[in-house]
């Protein structure tokens, strides 16, 4: 059994992390979390498999997983830091949730079984 719990490549910043080169990404985070600014505040954006479509569930099947479950989430904390952004951000996730929009899924927690 696993649980596996990873940010998903469509939501907007991950988008943005995945698209930013690493010297701009760490000054944007640093600006906007400047606790993060003592250790390493961003890493390589590799985002393989990590969206929450039903093709993921259809990949974990095909290397030997019985079971595959999955929970998402449409919202993020990054928002919260954004003057203006939260509300909106609250309101496009409720609506990505109510359109069952999985690749507009900010994270994903899968649950497999072999």
């Amino acid at each position: 059994m696993g649980l596996h719990l990873h940010p998903t490549l469509y939501a907007l910043p991950f988008v943005l992390n995945w698209l930013t080169p690493d010297a701009l990404a760490k000054k944007i985070v640093e600006t906007l979390k400047p606790h993060r600014r003592k250790r390493r505040s961003v890493f390589p954006a590799f985002y393989d498999w990590c969206t929450a479509g039903k093709q993921e569930i259809t990949k974990r099947r095909r290397v030997g997983f019985t079971h595959v479950d999955v929970a998402i989430n449409f919202h993020h904390h990054y928002y919260r830091t954004i003057p203006g952004i939260a509300c909106l951000a609250r309101l496009l996730g409720n609506l990505y949730r109510a359109l069952d929009a999985r690749l507009l899924a900010s994270y994903a927690v899968y649950m497999v079984v072999k």
